[in-house]
């Protein structure tokens, strides 16, 4: 990867700490109690804001021009010109130590404009260019892409005209750029120089991502069922290889228990964690010592264990006829790791050709599917939201929000009935629209170890 000298970098970063700074005051005005709330006729609201510390501390004099939510009326986003606290003009993300902020959780804000800069970098010089992983993906599944930026309906003909696998891939690697909830906070990734993994980055620069497979002289633990894909990667799991992410495999390189390492290119999916081989089409997700959000992405072998358990209940519902109508599961089969570190664990999700339904049946050949987070967002593949780009090919937005709702509400119901509840938030479950209806009529969820069940109720159903 060609990086980007700072020189160059200046401006974007000033303008990704700027976003941060306004995303940062706006979910603090947002969420913390303010008290004494007064809003005079210059538009100006003034009131108490609690010390982040906590009770003990002091609170603060807030003064701020604060916009309403339009349908809540709630406080919504902060003039970030405006800001006021003891007196003291707010302007920069280090001011925000007035709040009681600390030296670590400013380091991460300051991680997080960095990285909202070189996406913003990204998205300037490649914004009307191909994607490089638009060659990848011809090459690796015999097919071909039309790419004509900013064309109206042209991401929905993409998708449409490309391998369904294909189209999983490309809508989830470049279709959101600020992660599955829709705020530039979803981008950061605290560790150095992690920025290059992130997904937008990996898929309109490079592609795909070398992803190393080692042989170790240590001890490994192992679980599941192994994939039957006959690609690079399938053989090389089932040769005993580990996969592991090159972040965390820099420091475990220097450790001499590494006795060979294979490189096989790989998509780098949403969630910078997990990956599909090129070539192949299952996915592997792997721990990743860095924080996203507020949260380390390190996996711990026993929720590896609970996936697949999870998704065996799974597999026997849809044997039964049980699962909610029009929904498939991409299943968690396989885990391991380098025993006794969850640094090196890895789960294995089973082919996009091979994921289940009732009935056994598989996904219609007039479907597509993508990422729910990638319909509204900011994206690297259209200079609009793709639920812009769909309108303009013939899709109804206001049916398809309903359809969405409906789809989403009836299922989550279909699950609480049989006793189940899955992690669907936007990263983890798959819309299905007909190309030919222009109309949504299924789902795929995925990420099984986030599911519950409550035993009991199954157990008094089935």
């Amino acid at each position: 990867m060609a990086f980007i000298s700072k020189e160059k970098q200046k401006p974007e970063i000033t303008a990704g700490a700027h976003r941060t700074f306004i995303d940062i005051t706006s979910a603090l005005i947002k969420e913390l109690p303010i008290k004494d709330i007064l809003t005079a006729s210059d538009g100006i609201t003034r009131g108490i804001i609690p010390d982040l510390r906590g009770p003990s501390f002091k609170p603060h004099s807030l003064a701020a021009k604060i916009n309403l939510h339009p349908l809540t009326g709630e406080f919504y986003q902060v003039d970030p010109d405006s800001i006021i606290i003891d007196g003291h003009r707010v302007r920069r993300i280090k001011d925000l130590s007035l709040l009681g902020l600390n030296d670590k959780q400013i380091k991460i804000l300051f991680n997080n404009a960095e990285v909202f800069g070189l996406l913003n970098h990204m998205q300037r010089e490649y914004g009307q260019k191909r994607p490089a992983i638009m060659n990848v993906l011809e090459e690796a599944f015999i097919t071909n892409i039309v790419h004509n930026y900013g064309q109206p309906g042209n991401i929905f003909e993409i998708l449409s005209n490309i391998p369904q696998a294909a189209a999983f891939i490309l809508s989830d690697t470049l279709g959101n750029r600020e992660g599955p909830y829709g705020n530039p906070l979803g981008t950061t990734l605290v560790g150095k120089d992690c920025g290059r993994f992130h997904p937008a980055i990996v898929g309109t620069e490079q592609g795909s991502l070398l992803i190393p497979f080692i042989k170790t002289n240590q001890p490994t633990k192992i679980t599941g069922r192994q994939t039957k894909s006959t690609g690079q990667a399938g053989e090389l799991l089932r040769n005993g290889y580990i996969p592991m992410h090159p972040y965390n495999f820099s420091n475990f390189s220097t450790s001499g228990k590494v006795m060979d390492v294979q490189y096989v290119p790989c998509f780098v999916l949403m969630s910078k964690r997990s990956v599909v081989p090129v070539g192949e089409t299952f996915q592997i997700k792997m721990s990743f010592g860095v924080n996203i959000t507020t949260r380390n992405r390190t996996i711990h072998f026993p929720e590896t264990e609970n996936a697949i358990k999870n998704t065996d209940v799974l597999r026997e519902l849809a044997k039964r006829n049980i699962l909610p109508p029009d929904l498939w599961v991409i299943a968690d089969e396989y885990a391991g790791q380098v025993r006794d570190n969850d640094h090196t664990t890895f789960l294995v999700r089973n082919e996009f050709d091979n994921i289940f339904a009732n009935n056994e049946r598989s996904l219609p050949e007039t479907v597509f599917p993508i990422t729910a987070a990638s319909l509204m967002s900011k994206n690297m593949l259209s200079p609009q939201p793709l639920l812009v780009d769909f309108a303009e090919a013939g899709v109804d937005p206001l049916q398809l929000t309903k359809d969405i709702i409906e789809k989403m509400i009836t299922t989550a119901f279909d699950f609480m009935e049989i006793g189940l509840i899955p992690e669907m938030h936007p990263q983890n479950h798959i819309y299905l629209i007909d190309k030919v209806k222009k109309r949504l009529t299924g789902l795929i969820i995925r990420d099984n170890e986030g599911v519950k069940i409550n035993v009991n109720r199954m157990r008094t159903k089935f």
